[in-house]
C-alpha cells in the first residue's frame, strides 16, 4: 500500500515516446532502472525500495524485457495499474540491438 500512496504523489505521464533496446538497455543500475513489460518501458527506480522481493530481483530484468519474469512470480497482478505513472512509451521492436542483424 505504501506504493500506491507514493504513485498517488506523481503525476500521469504525458510525454510517452518509443525506445530501442538499445536505449532502454543504458538504464541497468539501481538508481537508473527501465524495465520492458509486454512492450512498454516503465522507469521503475522509485520501486525499488518497495519491491518485497529486493533489488536483487529487480536487476534480473534491470534494462531488459521483464514481462517472461514478471509473469512467473506476478501473473495475478496489474502491472498496468502499478506502474502506470512510470510508464515511459513503448520499445520499438523494429530496431536491433547492437550487434545484432535484422530479419527483414
Amino acid at each position: 500500500m505504501d506504493w500506491y500512496r507514493h504513485c498517488q504523489r506523481k503525476e500521469a505521464p504525458t510525454n510517452l515516446r518509443t525506445f530501442t533496446l538499445d536505449e532502454v538497455a543504458q538504464h541497468n543500475k539501481p538508481d537508473d532502472l527501465w524495465m520492458i513489460l509486454h512492450g512498454r518501458v516503465y522507469d521503475i527506480t522509485e520501486y525499488v525500495p518497495y519491491h518485497p522481493g529486493g533489488l536483487s530481483e529487480l536487476m534480473r530484468a534491470a534494462g531488459k524485457d521483464g514481462t517472461a519474469l514478471f509473469i512467473e512470480a506476478h501473473h495475478f497482478v496489474n502491472f498496468d495499474a502499478m506502474l502506470e505513472k512510470h510508464l515511459l512509451g513503448v520499445v520499438s521492436r523494429t530496431t536491433p540491438r547492437s550487434g545484432e542483424t535484422s530479419l527483414k
